[in-house]
């Protein structure tokens, strides 16, 4: 094999281990949010995960959700961005 090959490939397993370790965040936040809805930061975290896998709608609920937990956190307008970009992206794409 090529050295370009190998790094393509190697390159490639990264992606797919970086993809197993969100989506196994993801399921861990599930289950936390199960037992308690409420608790905005694990609402954020899993909203921005979901965001990097492309799942857009669940992330933009849950983006929303933390919002209506914490409206004046520090951090609100950069998520209000981050849900205007979602709903921007959606009406471009449906």
């Amino acid at each position: 094999r090529r050295s370009s090959d190998l790094s393509t490939a190697s390159c490639e397993q990264s992606c797919q281990i970086w993809c197993r370790c969100v989506q196994r965040a993801v399921m861990t936040l599930d289950y936390l949010l199960d037992g308690d809805p409420d608790v905005a930061p694990w609402r954020k975290l899993r909203g921005m995960l979901l965001l990097e896998l492309k799942r857009f709608s669940l992330a933009q609920a849950d983006l929303d959700a933390y919002l209506k937990l914490q409206p004046e956190a520090p951090d609100a307008e950069f998520i209000r961005q981050q849900i205007l970009s979602i709903r921007q992206w959606s009406a471009r794409n449906n």
